[in-house]
């Protein structure tokens, strides 16, 4: 019987392998990442265990000499740039969530009572920067309408769109169907499309992911301080 006949050893147990004569390297890899649903590994062969070059993935699999053998898959860290970012994004994505959450539950207990306005509440208030040369932070209150954070870069960013918000709101939309492999289900936690589809909605509360993605279409740099707190 030809082709090449593998036992793969991995977390969950173990696989047998009948691959084809004209399989390559790289078929052989996909092979195991969806029947072990590892997408990251090494795999290691003989005594003591060496690791097997799986770096050209167009060679033909025969050329590995791997028929008969028994095979340990061992799961590793996907190090790829698209990998990092997208657990980076995760991270900020649970930050967000933390802090949205945070905030809801301190204006529920802090917001003045119907009529009432809040003294210590200043639509402005500037702020000196003597690391710069006569410079100084301007601190405005946004409207508490899920918008606020559109709105506060809008002036900065599209100061000539009338309603801002919305024009953001789909440049940011746009951005992540076009960028998947960063934003992806992993990143958003949901998939690409119900992000956006939220996110389009006024209902939406801006995040790090949003000031991100405003970073790299605008290429600057955003700064977010929490001033409530600091």
């Amino acid at each position: 019987m030809g082709g090449v006949r593998v036992r793969v050893r991995h977390p969950e147990g173990t696989l047998q392998v009948q691959a084809e004569d004209s399989w390559t390297v790289g078929q052989f890899i996909e092979h195991l990442r969806k029947e072990t649903g590892v997408p990251c590994f090494v795999l290691k062969s003989g005594f003591p265990p060496a690791v097997i070059d799986l770096s050209d993935k167009n060679i033909s699999l025969g050329a590995l000499n791997l028929d008969g053998s028994a095979i340990t898959l061992t799961p590793v860290e996907d190090t790829s740039p698209e990998a990092v970012r997208s657990r980076e994004m995760a991270k900020l994505v649970e930050r967000d969530s933390l802090m949205a959450a945070e905030l809801a539950a301190a204006e529920s207990t802090a917001t003045p009572s119907s009529g009432q306005s809040d003294p210590k509440r200043p639509d402005n208030l500037s702020v000196p920067w003597p690391e710069m040369d006569d410079g100084y932070m301007v601190l405005r209150v946004m409207a508490d309408d899920n918008s606020c954070l559109f709105t506060a870069l809008s002036a900065a960013l599209v100061p000539q769109v009338r309603d801002p918000a919305p024009f953001l709101r789909n440049q940011i939309a746009e951005y992540i169907l076009s960028h998947r492999d960063t934003y992806n289900r992993a990143t958003l936690e949901k998939s690409p499309e119900d992000y956006v589809a939220n996110l389009r909605g006024r209902d939406f509360w801006g995040g790090s992911i949003e000031m991100s993605v405003l970073s790299a279409i605008y290429d600057i740099q955003i700064v977010a301080v929490d001033v409530k707190v600091r």
